[in-house]
């Protein structure tokens, strides 16, 4: 009975021996966040000896390597700088038999390299009664779209400049710029891009209108030149190209526009003996009146 016993333990012992242990897990391990462009490196574990597919997907590029784990059961992949450039979620597969691992890595977008600021509104009205929309795009080296906060520099005409900060989004940011203070030129800087905007008087409110005589004789070849200047409600000259409306008795009329705030009219000798009244106009309002006589010039 003994010698059965002991027969039986060597058999158990000899199976046991002979049972193949279970392979150990594809395991994966590495930094899960990058800046694009970095150096990465990915260490795999597993069988000793095992021959494993590697297959990293980021942006629109596949990086791909088979390594073969060395007797402890590791490897390393080493990815140089500059070959994983796309930022986002790469995500990087390993394939050993049927065996099966995956990672997840988050690459950043690298710092700022160009950005472009952009306006729907090249002019805007001074004093504070306008705004203008201003929008900033902004790519890394890769051409990734930026996250990052960024200086701002607003100056005004006769103002200091005034810093603050905006915000890249995805490559992405905006704000409104209000007017302010007199017509000039408004200057936006972000990092080292620079953006201009004109900043203009408003509409006519004050107008004035002059004749280059006051009689001129009937039938006689002659030029009358009408000269009318228009300036805003703060006094400031109108934009260049304002029209004015220059109007005469007896339903003459005629457009001229205006050049740092002047503008010219030059009409032939009316036809008819008699007083002409002439006024400049822009919208609602109006110049006082000016008179020219057409006649005989030299009477008393």
């Amino acid at each position: 009975m003994r010698a059965l016993l002991l027969a039986c333990l060597v058999w158990i012992l000899t199976i046991g021996n002979n049972l193949q242990q279970p392979a150990p897990p594809l395991h994966l391990s590495a930094d899960t966040t990058l800046t694009a462009g970095d150096a990465w490196q990915v260490t795999i574990e597993g069988t000793p000896n095992q021959s494993v597919d590697l297959a990293l997907l980021t942006g629109l590029q596949v990086l791909s390597t088979t390594l073969t784990l060395d007797d402890t059961g590791t490897a390393t992949w080493p990815i140089e700088a500059g070959r994983i450039i796309n930022s986002g979620t790469a995500l990087l597969t390993a394939q050993a038999g049927e065996q099966q691992a995956t990672l997840t890595l988050q690459v950043r977008p690298a710092r700022l390299q160009k950005l472009d600021l952009l306006t729907a509104a090249n002019t805007i009205r001074a004093y504070a009664e306008d705004e203008a929309q201003v929008i900033a795009l902004g790519v890394d080296e890769w051409g990734n779209p930026a996250t990052q906060r960024l200086s701002l520099v607003t100056t005004y005409p006769q103002t200091a400049p005034h810093a603050s900060h905006i915000a890249l989004r995805n490559g992405f940011g905006w704000w409104w710029l209000p007017s302010h203070s007199l017509p000039g030129r408004i200057q936006v800087q972000v990092a080292s891009t620079t953006l201009v905007i004109q900043q203009t008087a408003g509409t006519p409110r004050i107008l004035s209108l002059s004749l280059s005589v006051d009689c001129l004789p009937l039938n006689i070849p002659a030029t009358l030149v009408v000269s009318a200047e228009a300036r805003d409600a703060y006094g400031q000259i109108v934009p260049d190209g304002t029209l004015l409306h220059v109007t005469w008795t007896g339903g003459g009329q005629g457009w001229v526009s205006t050049i740092e705030g002047r503008a010219i009219l030059r009409l032939p000798t009316p036809a008819q003996r008699g007083l002409y009244r002439f006024v400049v106009a822009s919208d609602t309002y109006q110049s006082d009146g000016q008179w020219l006589h057409v006649g005989v010039c030299d009477e008393p």
